[in-house]
């Protein structure tokens, strides 16, 4: 900025000792000059993932782990532990995928120390962990137990495994009175009329 002398913004490239030289001039045209020397160098290099998502079994994964900082390009490894069966990392981009057709048929949680090196050689490391959960979304719940005209209902829906959150969707006429909830799959209410035993027909359906 040439009238306040300041040099700012961000470096696109590397530079060694260029030579730059600088004049200041006051209002009485008098001036100074001075040569001066800038480098612009790396930035310290740095995994920036910070958590990689649930793996789910029997389903395709894609993940990356990333950095930023050094010379690049970039070469990735794991130096402490090892990833999900069928799973592999990609050493010069950091995904993390599994295999065309493979199946990891694994659960738990499976903890890495990534390495990022970059073309200068530095290194830079993190702990990471992918959970394997189960891929088989089940509905627990059996039918809804018989209400009363007058009486507070409330019934839950559950399910396990998939990926929560989960979403509901019920199809059919609820009683009159009653009303259902697709964040929490709940029916409640208080009915106000009765219907007979097969009066109405429900479908409930889980999404994860």
């Amino acid at each position: 900025n040439s009238s306040t002398g300041v040099i700012s913004g961000t470096p696109t490239t590397l530079v060694s000792n260029l030579s730059l030289t600088f004049q200041v001039t006051d209002s009485a045209s008098h001036s100074a000059t001075k040569t001066l020397t800038l480098s612009i160098v790396p930035a310290n290099l740095t995994i920036t993932t910070t958590s990689l998502p649930d793996g789910v079994v029997n389903k395709p994964y894609s993940a990356f782990v990333q950095a930023v900082g050094g010379t690049g390009p970039y070469t990735w490894s794991i130096i402490v532990g090892k990833l999900p069966g069928f799973y592999n990392l990609n050493p010069s981009t950091g995904e993390i995928h599994s295999d065309s057709g493979a199946i990891c048929v694994c659960d738990g949680n499976f903890q890495m120390t990534f390495q990022v090196t970059d073309s200068a050689n530095h290194t830079a490391t993190k702990v990471l962990s992918i959970n394997m959960v189960s891929g088989e979304l089940v509905l627990l719940t059996p039918a809804p137990p018989t209400g009363s005209v007058g009486v507070p209902y409330s019934f839950s829906f559950q399910a396990q495994q998939g990926q929560p959150p989960y979403t509901w969707t019920l199809s059919g006429l609820l009683p009159s009175g009653l009303t259902f909830n697709s964040t929490a799959g709940t029916i409640s209410g208080t009915p106000t009329a009765g219907t007979s035993p097969l009066g109405n027909h429900l479908k409930i359906t889980v999404t994860d």
